[in-house]
This record gives C-alpha cells, sequence and structure tokens, in this order.
C-alpha cells in the first residue's frame, strides 16, 4: 500500500458539513469517468465514492470500481453516485452505507436522477442550487413525522416533487407548485415557515454516516481486500485505462507525432516499440489468467527492476525518478509491467526460445553459434 489514507469524492452532499475526520484522508471532487481508476493507481487504503458527475459528463465506470477491488483496496459508497454504484456492486464487494444506499439496493428508488442536484464550483464549498428528490422526500416525511402536514399532503407533496424536472427541483419551486394546484393554504404556509430551518439532507447524513463507519473499522481495513470474482479486461476498459495512462504522460499527441518522427529517423524507435508491444501484450495475457499480482512476486519484480538499473538503495529510485520525471505510482507501474513480463516468459520458455532462434537465423547471426554450440537444425517437412 503506497498510500494510506481514505480518498474521498465528494462535493455537495457534504457542503457545509463540518467534522474532524479520524483516518488521514484526501479530499477530491466529485468523480467522473476515470477518477476511480487514477486513484487506484496510487493504492490508498480505501475509497469512499459519494458524489459524481451527473448526465452531461461521463460518470463513473463500473469497471474501475471492479478493478480497484481487484488491487485490494476497499471501495465504499452512499449519498448520491455512490449510493447507486454500490447497490450495483455489493454483490463483487463494494461496501454501501445509509438509507439511499438501501432504497436503491431494494428496489424502492430507482430513478439515477433521483440523488442529482446543480451545485456551484468548489471555490464556494459546492454549494446545492437544487434539492435531490431523496432530500425533498426525507424532509416532507420528517414534516409529516412532526405533524406539520398530514398524511395525505405528504403523498400529494411526494408525487408532485417526483414530477419535477431535476435541475429545477427546489423547495420554492414546490411551494409554488403545489399552491397552484390547489393544496390547502394552511399546509402549504405551515410547511413554508417549517422549511426554513427544518429540510433534511438524507444525502449528508448518509455521507456522514459512511465516513463514520469507516473510521470505526479504520484499523481492519488495513488488511487488503481479497475478490471472490474474475476481472475481464473488455474493449471498452482496455481505452479507458490507456485514455489515463496517456494523459498522465503529459505529452500531446502532436509532441509524440514529433518524437517518434526523431526515433524513426535515428532507428531507435523499432526496438521501442518492440518493447511497449510486449509490455502490453504481457499485461493482457496475466489479466486473461486471472491471477491477482501477489506481494511476494512484486517484491521479486522489484528486485529485478532496480538490479537491471543499479538500483541499491531507496535513495537511489528516488533519484532515479526524479532524473527521469517520472512519479512513484510510474515506478509501481513499470514494476508491475516487470512482473508481467516474468509471467510471459515463464508462461511461453519454449516459444520464446524458438523464436529468439528463428530471428538470430533470419538476421544471419546463428550460424557461428551453431558451429561453436555443435546445433544443427531439422529438416522442414
Amino acid at each position: 500500500m503506497s498510500f494510506d489514507c481514505a480518498v474521498i469524492f465528494a462535493g455537495p452532499s457534504l457542503s457545509g458539513a463540518s467534522r474532524e475526520f479520524g483516518p488521514p484522508i484526501e479530499m477530491r471532487p466529485p468523480a467522473r469517468r476515470g477518477d476511480i481508476y487514477r486513484v487506484a493507481l496510487e493504492e490508498p487504503r480505501a475509497i469512499l465514492l459519494i458524489d459524481g458527475v451527473f448526465e452531461d459528463t461521463p460518470a463513473v465506470f463500473h469497471k474501475e470500481i471492479l478493478w480497484a477491488l481487484t488491487q485490494g483496496i476497499h471501495v465504499f459508497g452512499a449519498a448520491s453516485l455512490g449510493a447507486l454504484r454500490a447497490a450495483e456492486l455489493d454483490a463483487f464487494g463494494m461496501i454501501g452505507h445509509g438509507t439511499i444506499y438501501e432504497d436503491y439496493r431494494h428496489g424502492r428508488l430507482e430513478r439515477d436522477d433521483a440523488v442529482a442536484v446543480l451545485h456551484g464550483p468548489a471555490e464556494l464549498g459546492w454549494p446545492s442550487l437544487t434539492t435531490a428528490l431523496v432530500d425533498m422526500q426525507a424532509t416532507v416525511r420528517e414534516a409529516e413525522r412532526q405533524g406539520v402536514i398530514g398524511p395525505s399532503d405528504r403523498l400529494r407533496l411526494e408525487a408532485l416533487a417526483d414530477g419535477l424536472y431535476w435541475r429545477e427541483r427546489t423547495f420554492d419551486r414546490l411551494i409554488d407548485e403545489s399552491t397552484r394546484l390547489g393544496f390547502g393554504s394552511g399546509c402549504v404556509t405551515r410547511l413554508q415557515s417549517w422549511l426554513r430551518d427544518n429540510a433534511v439532507s438524507q444525502k449528508r447524513a448518509d455521507a456522514l454516516g459512511l465516513i463514520a463507519m469507516v473510521e470505526a473499522t479504520w484499523d481492519r481495513l488495513d488488511e487488503p481486500f481479497t475478490p471472490s470474482f474474475r476481472f475481464e479486461a473488455t474493449h471498452a476498459w482496455m481505452e479507458l485505462t490507456a485514455e489515463v495512462d496517456w494523459e498522465r504522460q503529459g505529452i500531446s499527441q502532436a509532441a509524440y507525432a514529433i518524437l517518434e518522427h526523431n526515433l524513426r529517423s535515428t532507428g531507435e524507435f523499432q526496438a521501442l516499440e518492440a518493447q511497449a508491444l510486449a509490455m502490453c501484450l504481457a499485461e493482457r495475457a496475466f489479466q486473461a489468467a486471472g491471477a491477482p499480482v501477489q506481494a511476494s512476486h512484486l517484491d521479486q519484480a522489484a528486485r529485478e527492476f532496480r538490479a537491471t538499473r543499479s538500483l541499491t538503495t531507496g535513495q537511489d529510485v528516488a533519484d532515479w525518478l526524479k532524473a527521469n520525471a517520472l512519479g512513484h505510482s510510474d515506478y509501481l507501474d513499470l514494476v508491475k509491467h516487470t512482473r508481467y513480463i516474468q509471467h510471459l516468459r515463464a508462461s511461453y520458455r519454449l516459444s520464446l526460445a524458438t523464436n529468439i532462434v528463428r530471428l538470430l537465423r533470419s538476421q544471419g547471426a546463428l550460424p557461428p553459434l551453431d558451429h561453436v554450440l555443435g546445433v544443427t537444425r531439422g529438416s522442414d517437412r
């Protein structure tokens, strides 16, 4: 575990919430497609998905959560998109928490937009500009519980809230529509007055409840998650990882085109391309085998990686990374790919030797070795 903390993706669900967090945490903005994968590469102890983007921007991909689980990372969800994803993936090991998660899980809630809100920017603390349907429902139910409205009023208000477009769903709009539709003036007046200090945020309650649960179990989360499923690397998943991995290099496509041209002109490109292709295929073969990356194998791969570069100490590694403008996640990737190559080498040892001999023959480099080693070649039939 290289980044021993909890990473929390949150925005409007925690807006205005003030509390101290026990475990070391890092707050991130609402998650979008690729963000869980990006964080999983840093190997945190836990990922808490609360808020995520919706509708206008690609949402968190299910596969990136599953992949994070296969890396031994504990993944939790609550309150908003996190509750929805947890209800969809709890069978695989994602842990959900709270009323909203339970409602999605048991089918009492089905609409994705039931948790959606418009909100302000991070600089202003992610203020909600609209109200989520789940919060409106929780509020009118609490109003009924306190005797502000009756059961029939509550049912009519819930139906009215359900019919409002999520981008326009506010309590002011709910009150206006109630008045327009002829709800009793006494009911509307009492509710409007009560709302000023009593509106319920189920999303915030669930988000804070999830954080409290993770705090209470933090020490136990030191043991990596063990998945019971086999991760399937689909074409869509490979596209996502390729996009994110390329993005992490910080080089534009135009700059790479110039780099490739220069490497081709010096004759260096072909060998680099073959090595890079071997890394890609080794990773795919390892994933297809369905075997987890074991810590002992990673240690062996790290020793091989360091030995080939004469990196004896931790400081040598740190200096090498700095000199080559690489980060810790890059180092982890390189070590993992060393493990993938080791796995591929062991799986195709005889075929590998056959192809090496064939390539040497094609380059005219093997005949002298035949003479020295007494190698004879069988006739082709």
